[in-house]
């Protein structure tokens, strides 16, 4: 009885302790080294990914074989749905105060950034195998992700058009890589309630594209004039694109994207390599309640293969 009030008594602090919370979760961060929170209940292939303390979740002992499985996620403070209802879904002509009221819903000021993003998974292969004290698991993941940022610069120009002449900042980045992870994960009681588990990855880059533009668009009565700088870096496959790129004439930039190309955008060959770690805890508070933490992608990437 002790032991039960003690358990209730952890798990009052933690939700007492803890900040707001939203209904997804994410799972970007391989733009950079950072830790995030994941999922509880993950097992199988995904807790190598998520929680690597998960892999003892499984519910039943012995092998599991997983082909081809495939995954994704979008979202973003840039996608909100609310004020596209309200302002943009009736049809209407919207006046420029409805606009600036929808904009400083949306970004507030001129220098606030949103962001969306996107994230395309394969797991050709899968393997984890369940013990009553220990699990591990091997997979390999091919992953394409892209996340695009932007300030309010843009609806600005596109919604108000030249109603009324002003210089609005125009400023966006864009990022896109494709990478393969190869990952081992072990997982082992510590006690009948205490799980702890670890997973070490080696991650094989195939391309990396980013791309910023800063700009001043200013509205006039008789004319818009767009003054802009912009940068584009490119690695892997796509640097191949960089001779024949040009903004404004995308006809050699297409003459150099062959299939070769595309295949290793795609993620068939190599080019950087790095290696990350994930760890992960399990503790049940209650039969039935359990609680899981993890830190996931810590590491770093090195130079060319």
């Amino acid at each position: 009885m002790v032991r039960i009030l003690q358990r209730i008594g952890i798990f009052a602090l933690l939700m007492l302790l803890a900040g707001p919370v939203r209904a997804q979760y994410t799972r970007l961060s391989a733009w950079a080294a950072q830790a995030g929170f994941n999922p509880a209940a993950a097992s199988g292939a995904d807790a190598l990914f998520l929680n690597p303390a998960a892999l003892m979740n499984a519910g039943v002992t012995g092998p599991r074989l997983r082909l081809m499985e495939l995954g994704g996620l979008a979202g973003g403070s840039l996608v909100r749905f609310d004020l596209y209802n309200r302002y943009l879904a009736a049809g209407r002509h919207l006046t420029p105060d409805e606009v600036d009221r929808m904009l400083d819903a949306w970004f507030g000021s001129a220098d606030a950034w949103r962001t969306a993003g996107e994230a395309v998974e394969v797991t050709p292969l899968a393997l984890t195998h369940t013990g009553w004290w220990s699990s591990w698991g091997v997979a390999w993941r091919v992953r394409q992700q892209q996340r695009l940022w932007m300030n309010r610069g843009l609806p600005d120009v596109l919604l108000k058009g030249t109603e009324e002449p002003r210089t609005v900042p125009v400023n966006g980045e864009f990022q896109a890589m494709t990478y393969h992870e190869l990952v081992v994960g072990y997982a082992r009681k510590l006690n009948p309630d205490l799980i702890v588990g670890v997973a070490p990855r080696l991650l094989l880059g195939s391309h990396y594209v980013r791309g910023r533009m800063h700009s001043m668009v200013t509205v006039g009565t008789a004319e818009v004039v767009h003054r802009y700088a912009y940068t584009l870096d490119l690695t892997g496959a796509a640097s191949e694109l960089l001779e024949g790129f040009d903004l404004f004439d995308n006809r050699r930039m297409n003459e150099e994207a062959g299939d070769g190309i595309a295949r290793q955008m795609a993620g068939l060959r190599r080019q950087e390599w790095g290696l990350g770690l994930s760890l992960g805890a399990q503790y049940r508070l209650l039969p039935g309640l359990l609680l899981g933490a993890s830190l996931t992608d810590l590491g770093c990437c090195a130079g060319k293969t």
